[in-house]
Parts: structure tokens; C-alpha cells; sequence
């Protein structure tokens, strides 16, 4: 709606009252509006809601608050101010390691914001901005910072109870805090001794950023290990587990190339390995424990011992053979595709658990 003054009302209402009149005309009526019928029915005697009005103030202190905490980081984030040199501090173990690219897009940011603040308040004193109000920080957009509609609900609900003002905002700016670039999917931080990709900021620095990002992850300043990339123990074992991976897969291929009952599984077709015969053949009156597996298995494992033969040779990387590998040996699950089931089945029924087929 639109506020007018009452004189601008008054007119209005008289030309509605006279198209009134004319619309009644073309009827073939001869009736006349009445002089006090109001045909807008919007007069309003009091137009301020003390409820909203108290939520305008909050909001727009909220969005002070927050504004001032940017300023305030981008102050710290100067270049040349807080860049800690953690052999150089008395205390490393109370110093933070953060993206230093989210330092300097922070602080684009927060300079973008201040210039748009102070356009807005240009306009304003030129007459341009007349809805401008509070400084123009009503106005200013912080929504890459600022928290969800959800979050903002639970907030006000909140104030209501609560006269103190909250600057809570998601964990989010331009898809990343001022860690994400940094952690690694165990919650650490492999690259905390990388200068180029780690900025190392003192722990009054550290609080005033988690007040805009409240979930992002602390990494504290932790020294070189030998069992560690960075400060994450699990990156180095997977590391250490990646490097052997080639290894284990010659290992195992070497395991089954050597005379024995694998190898004549690997070339004897459909039949079984020599030893089981001869055990058959001279030992029949005792007892012997004996495997079905399924035809199609069999073939599947001996064409995954090819596989590897020929992924060692190629020298291909290790993403490509477990992508070959998976693919031989896995099939994704139909519930649910992130999960793998095993290709290789028992030869059982499934009613009565046993042996089916009899070939």
C-alpha cells in the first residue's frame, strides 16, 4: 500500500466517488453516491505497529552488528597485519592457520560492502535515497554472510525473549569459510606448513571471524611430524596405503602365478586343481570338506587376475585400476548407489541353503 496525506486521500476518494457516480449512470441508475460513504475504506487513525517496529530495530541492529565485525576483520586482515610466522611467535600452539585466498576475498568483500554503504548515503543527501534509513545499513545486502530464513527464525524467536543482540550468521561465504580450503576430509589441516596456502592469525583474530563463522573448523598450530601430513595422522596412512596399493596388487598377482592349486585353477577350465583329485581318489573313506563356487565366478576371477597383469604393466594410476577393478568385481547397490554390493554369489538356494544345480 501507499500512505497519503489527508488532503491527497480526500481527493482521491471524491474522483472514485464521481467514476462511482458515472459507472452508475451508464447502469440507467439514478442513485448518487453518498457524500460519506468511503469507498476506500483504508483510513487509518494510528499506522505504527509497535511489534514491527521493535523488529526493524533488531534487525537493523543485527545488521549493524555484523557490518562492524566485517569492517573490523578486514582490519585485521590487511596485508602485512597478522601474517604470523609461527617459528617467530613465543607461543605457536595459540595461533590459528587459515585459507589465506579466503582472507583476501574477505577482505574484497568487506570492502565492496563499504563502498555500496557509502553510495547509499551519497543518494541520500542528494535526494536520490529518500527511503534510505539507519545510515542505509537497512538497505545494505550481506546475505553471502548472513544467515539462512531458517536461522533467522530461530533468532527472532529469540529476541523475543531476549533484548540482546545476536550477529549469528551460516557457514558459508561464496561456498567456503575461512577453513574449508585448508581441511581435509578428517578435519584437519594437511597443508598448516604451506605459506602459500595457510595464513597463521592470533587467537583474538580467530574469535572475531568465528563470529560470522561459527562452524568453521579451528586449526591450531601443531609441530612437524614424521607420521603426519600436516597435523592429519590419517592423510599420511592413506598416503602410505595409496603408495603401496601397486605393491599389494603384485603381491597378490605373484601369489597366484606360482605352481600350485591356483594356478591350475587359472588354466585347468571348469575342473578342479590336481591335489583335490588326488585326495578324492586315494582318500575317499575319509572326510573332506569341499566349496562350490559358480562357474561365472570362477571365470570373473580368473579374468581379474588378467586385469591386474595388464593394469601393471600399463603403469596406470591408481584411480584407473580401482575404477577397472570395481567395475569387474562390484555392482552398485539398487537401494542405494553409493553403496557396492559383491558380484560373487553362493551356489545356494535360498529357501533351504543348499547347493543348487547339480552341473
Amino acid at each position: 500500500g501507499k500512505l497519503l496525506p489527508l488532503e491527497v486521500y480526500e481527493a482521491v476518494e471524491d474522483i472514485m466517488r464521481e467514476e462511482y457516480a458515472m459507472f452508475l449512470r451508464n447502469r440507467g441508475s439514478d442513485a448518487v453516491p453518498s457524500p460519506e460513504m468511503s469507498l476506500t475504506k483504508c483510513r487509518l487513525v494510528d499506522v505504527q505497529c509497535k511489534d514491527c517496529g521493535l523488529s526493524y530495530q533488531r534487525e537493523a541492529r543485527r545488521k549493524f552488528d555484523l557490518f562492524q565485525t566485517l569492517v573490523s576483520i578486514h582490519d585485521d586482515l590487511i596485508a602485512g597485519t597478522n601474517d604470523l610466522d609461527p617459528d617467530a611467535v613465543p607461543e605457536p600452539w595459540s595461533i590459528h592457520a587459515i585459507s589465506r585466498t579466503w582472507a583476501t576475498a574477505m577482505r574484497k568483500y568487506a570492502e565492496k560492502k563499504v563502498n555500496e554503504l557509502q553510495i547509499t548515503q551519497q543518494k541520500k543527501a542528494s535526494g536520490e535515497g529518500n527511503n534510505v534509513s539507519c545510515g542505509g545499513i537497512d538497505c545494505l545486502d550481506l546475505s553471502e554472510v548472513e544467515a539462512s530464513k531458517k536461522d533467522e527464525e530461530g533468532e527472532q524467536n529469540e529476541d523475543q525473549s531476549s533484548n540482546a543482540p545476536s550477529i549469528k550468521t551460516s557457514n558459508s561465504f561464496r561456498g567456503e569459510d575461512p577453513t574449508s580450503k585448508i581441511s581435509c576430509q578428517h578435519g584437519h589441516c594437511p597443508s598448516m606448513f604451506s605459506r602459500k596456502s595457510v595464513r597463521w592469525i592470533p587467537e583474538n583474530v580467530w574469535r572475531r571471524i568465528t563470529k560470522v563463522f561459527p562452524d568453521a573448523i579451528p586449526h591450531r598450530y601443531a609441530p612437524p611430524s614424521d607420521d603426519a601430513i600436516g597435523n592429519c595422522v590419517h592423510c599420511h596412512r592413506e598416503k602410505e596405503e595409496e603408495s603401496q596399493f601397486p605393491q599389494k596388487l603384485n603381491d597378490w598377482w605373484s601369489k597366484i602365478a606360482q605352481p600350485g592349486d591356483l594356478s591350475e585353477l587359472l588354466e585347468r577350465g571348469n575342473e578342479f586343481p590336481s591335489q583335490i583329485g588326488v585326495f578324492v581318489e586315494h582318500w575317499a573313506e575319509g572326510s573332506i570338506s569341499l566349496y562350490a563356487l559358480r562357474h561365472i565366478d570362477v571365470q570373473r576371477w580368473r579374468d581379474s587376475f588378467t586385469t591386474v597383469e595388464k593394469l601393471l604393466k600399463s603403469r596406470k594410476k591408481n584411480d584407473a585400476i580401482r575404477k577397472q577393478l570395481d567395475g569387474l568385481l562390484f555392482l552398485r547397490s539398487e537401494s542405494s548407489p553409493s553403496v557396492w554390493d559383491w558380484k560373487f554369489r553362493q551356489p545356494a538356494c535360498k529357501k533351504h541353503g543348499f547347493a543348487a544345480g547339480g552341473s
